[in-house]
């Protein structure tokens, strides 16, 4: 039957209907509180340095549902009736009054109406007048139900529909404010935790300026780092971001523009970690990267740079030596030699923070450190200017990067300006000071133009995203930005050495 027929048809017509404003509603009440995709990018450190950056929050508050009042017109006074003058009437003539008269028309006939069969589904009123003819018998046939109970389960789907979609939208709103509550508290417990741990890394500053020590250079390699001399390279067709053909990710914030930038996945997933007193920031640094690459398999391991430190030193694996610092380099050839995994976890392997000036290397090595390997380096590849770095951190290759070091390095909360470090009253003495500290560079972001913090023509068009060895308190939970031109001024003449592959 019709009536059937359309029941079913519109049931359908609104769930598809429902369907299609659920998916647009869910996308539209998550966005904001995600406009950084990637769970990464929606972590407190990211999302401190990106208002370091560009003074604005990397994730907003949900707007407050709007209310939807009833619309109401505008007020009508009484309909005045115009005043009519009396109309003076001209007697009509003989011939035009002939013409005025109607013709007479014959009365209509109902016309006859057979069903065509008992099972017809017709409203017939059985009072109306029956003229036989034959055996037919005249009906009259109600065709306006049909078309109002089509009309009313229309009306009653899209009030269900209307009320359906308000609730659902209601429910949506408060997910979503609710997530953000839970992200905002995560993100504060997370400052608090960072402010404390900062008090003491303050205090402990001295040490770790004790702990930094020469970077041998690297002898695989003739290649040197060639950053340039000059800022005018940040702003050339070739290496400017905003002058790119594709960017591989933008931002989406109010007020910060459609700046290009990028973190290496699962950059932030990784805890950080202190190397105390001791010379190891370089092992730190590669085991970080090992860590990151294993991330990024979906596999989660604290590893040990005790072990890599040793690794990365093949002059003091036999015999103890003095000579304190390391580069990643001896270690990733090291692994890579070995014909099965050969770096440990940190539980079969554990750091000893203590230093040791007649033994640097700890050696000779527990047994469980050398016998329970758990990943090996399969692959890296040297990084020397600006464009190889951002094409390696693209790929997702966390880089290891040397660097000698200014009084603000120590100091930052954030960014790390070539402005500051020049300006700084014993700038020279710290950097002859600092003879090198390894770090790891995780990511970077587009400096914007119209910055008022951050002087672009002198800084440069990118500040990099790195992750230190010196715990929690350092920075921005353990990370920082430094600028272009604070790394042209403080960059270590070995290239920087991006971590590709894993075995």
């Amino acid at each position: 039957m019709y009536e059937n027929h359309f029941n079913i048809r519109g049931e359908k017509v609104l769930r598809h209907k429902f369907n299609f404003l659920f998916i647009l509603l869910l996308l539209s009440s998550l966005a904001p509180c995600s406009v950084i995709a990637a769970t990464d990018k929606e972590s407190p450190i990211f999302h401190s340095l990106w208002q370091e950056v560009y003074g604005v929050a990397a994730v907003v508050e949900p707007e407050p549902e709007p209310k939807i009042e009833p619309k109401v017109g505008p007020k009508v006074g009484p309909k005045l009736e115009p005043k009519l003058e009396p109309k003076k009437i001209r007697p009509k003539s003989k011939s035009e009054a002939e013409a005025d008269t109607e013709p007479e028309v014959e009365p209509e006939v109902e016309k006859e109406f057979i069903p065509d069969s008992d099972e017809a589904d017709y409203d017939i009123d059985e009072d109306a007048p029956v003229i036989k003819k034959g055996n037919a018998k005249k009906v009259t046939v109600s065709i306006g139900k049909k078309n109002q109970e089509k009309e009313s389960v229309i009306a009653k789907g899209k009030v269900n529909e209307k009320d359906e979609y308000r609730s659902f939208s209601q429910e949506m709103h408060a997910k979503s404010m609710n997530s953000y509550k839970e992200w905002k508290s995560e993100v504060n417990k997370s400052y608090d935790q960072w402010k404390k741990a900062r008090n003491d890394f303050l205090k402990r500053v001295k040490e770790y300026k004790n702990g930094l020590a020469t970077i041998p250079l690297d002898s695989k390699t003739k290649l040197q780092m060639n950053l340039g001399s000059s800022l005018e390279k940040s702003f050339n067709k070739k290496t400017d971001p905003s002058n790119a053909k594709s960017k591989k990710q933008q931002s989406s914030v109010p007020g910060s523009g459609d700046y290009k930038f990028h973190i290496v996945d699962k950059a932030f997933s990784v805890p950080m970690r202190d190397q105390k007193r001791r010379s190891t920031c370089s092992a730190f640094a590669g085991i970080r990267a090992i860590e990151i690459l294993l991330a990024q398999q979906g596999k989660s391991e604290a590893l040990s740079p005790e072990y890599f430190y040793w690794l990365s030193r093949p002059d003091c694996q036999k015999n103890p030596c003095t000579v304190r610092g390391s580069w990643v380099v001896p270690g990733f050839e090291g692994s890579k030699d070995s014909s099965s995994f050969d770096i440990p976890s940190e539980q079969d392997c554990p750091y000893d923070e203590t230093p040791s000036d007649s033994n640097e290397t700890h050696t000779p090595l527990s047994g469980t450190c050398k016998s329970k390997g758990k990943v090996g380096v399969a692959a890296y590849s040297y990084v020397t200017s600006l464009e190889e770095l951002v094409a390696a951190l693209d790929k997702n290759y966390p880089v290891i990067a040397g660097f000698s070091l200014s009084e603000n390095f120590y100091q930052t909360e954030g960014v790390v300006l070539a402005a500051e470090s020049a300006s700084s009253a014993s700038a020279s003495k710290l950097d002859q000071h600092a003879k090198g500290h390894a770090i790891l560079i995780v990511g970077y972001m587009e400096i914007p133009r119209n910055s008022e913090s951050i002087e672009r023509s002198r800084e440069g068009a990118r500040c990099f995203v790195i992750a230190n060895s010196w715990g929690e308190g350092y920075g921005k939970g353990g990370h920082a930005c430094l600028t272009e031109g604070w790394m042209r001024a403080h960059i270590l003449q070995n290239p920087m050495v991006a971590l590709t592959a894993l075995k």
